[in-house]
């Protein structure tokens, strides 16, 4: 499954999925609607963690407030109902966000871009709804905008260091 954030003509940015066909050259089904906001507001930059048996997709809102909040559900391409509260621990504009579980650990990093700032913030949950900064935990060399983290092998990560630390 992939999904993105679009729009048609003047209205608001909203999430969408479809599939990708076994060689990821095109898509195999049409694009759907992935959530839908009550006040039809705008949505972009979605990310999905899997926690407990439910789907919960994070996500930039637009319109009426800005900020990143989620939606969960039971299923992961219908259903998700809006847990209506910012999720960010910062009074700047972000948007990009990404959620990951730390390896061996039950706790969750949101990390978002703070845009105007050039830089990132990070915070650590174990429930994904309750969330502390955590900035002072973090040593990065590199500034990422939109970033994502992937868990890898160590076996992908050598053969990505062979092709592209060079």
């Amino acid at each position: 499954m992939v999904y993105w954030s679009m729009r048609f003509g003047n209205g608001p940015d909203k999430i969408y999925y479809a599939y990708a066909n076994k060689d990821f050259t095109a898509l195999s089904s049409t694009p759907k609607q992935l959530f839908f906001k009550a006040d039809s507001g705008a949505t972009i930059d979605g990310t999905i963690a899997v926690k407990d048996g439910k789907y919960n997709l994070f996500f930039k809102t637009e319109g009426s407030g800005s900020g990143i909040k989620k939606a969960v559900s039971d299923k992961l391409t219908e259903g998700y109902v809006l847990y209506d509260k910012y999720l960010h621990q910062t009074k700047e504009a972000v948007e990009g966000a990404d959620v990951f579980k730390l390896i061996n650990s039950d706790t969750w990093i949101l990390m978002y871009d703070v845009y105007m700032k050039g830089k990132y913030q990070f915070c650590k949950s174990t429930d994904l709804e309750n969330f502390q900064v955590v900035d002072q935990e973090i040593a990065m060399d590199f500034h990422p905008r939109h970033g994502t983290i992937m868990h890898i092998s160590a076996k992908e990560a050598q053969r990505l260091t062979d092709r592209w630390n060079k």
